[in-house]
């Protein structure tokens, strides 16, 4: 995938936060693969009563559950209103995966949706929050550490038909080092990442959504 067309589809995308989104909007975010990441503009879609509008928002319910990854049938459920009696919050998507990935999780601010490190609070980088205390208001996101970061290499690696790219990708990710290693070898195939950077924002934050709604919590689309 072009890394312009990719680029414009997620500028699109934040442009229209919090303001009614164009069919062709969410048409642009379905054909780059940004579906967990266009939810807000399905939401807006779904309930216009233009029949164009309904069209893709089912065209994106429709690339979700063919994709099937983690938290796209748990979205489906949400556009669908099928979700109800959870605590509904803002949160950052990005914010919670980052914290399922580190080892030592994260707190989960539950009156604004930020979301604190573990590290930066046990380190007192910050001042007057202290989770222990106010129980009631942080949830401890425990981190699962960096084994499906791993796994989104492996089956991003894998899935490329760009052979050349896709043997050294793999090659990068055995033993250690293969985050750094996989770096490494995304710089001498330039033009893949832009596509890894949608496909790992789209794990990870498909993730972060399963893992709020199994605790009780809908984040706001």
């Amino acid at each position: 995938m072009d890394r312009d067309v990719i680029d414009a589809a997620w500028r699109g995308l934040r442009q229209a936060a919090g303001t009614p989104a164009s069919p062709e909007l969410l048409e642009s975010a379905i054909a780059v693969g940004l579906l967990q990441n266009a939810a807000g503009a399905a939401a807006s879609l779904r309930a216009s009563t233009d029949e164009g509008a309904a069209e893709v928002a089912h065209k994106h319910a429709v690339a979700l559950a063919d994709r099937g990854w983690t938290g796209d049938a748990e979205l489906i459920a949400q556009l669908d209103g099928s979700v109800a009696g959870l605590r509904r919050l803002r949160v950052e998507l990005d914010a919670v995966g980052d914290a399922l990935a580190d080892e030592r999780g994260g707190y989960l601010d539950l009156t604004d949706g930020m979301v604190w490190p573990t590290s930066v609070l046990e380190d007192g980088d910050v001042d007057d929050i202290d989770p222990e205390e106010e129980p009631d208001r942080f949830l401890f996101v425990d981190g699962w550490g960096r084994r499906d970061g791993w796994s989104d290499m492996v089956d991003f690696a894998g899935g490329l038909d760009d052979a050349t790219a896709r043997e050294a990708l793999l090659a990068a990710v055995q033993g250690k080092g293969a985050f750094r290693r996989f770096q490494a070898a995304l710089d001498r195939h330039e033009r893949h990442r832009a596509a890894w950077r949608v496909f790992s924002s789209e794990r990870r934050s498909g993730r972060a959504r399963a893992w709020l709604l199994e605790q009780g919590i809908e984040p706001l689309l």
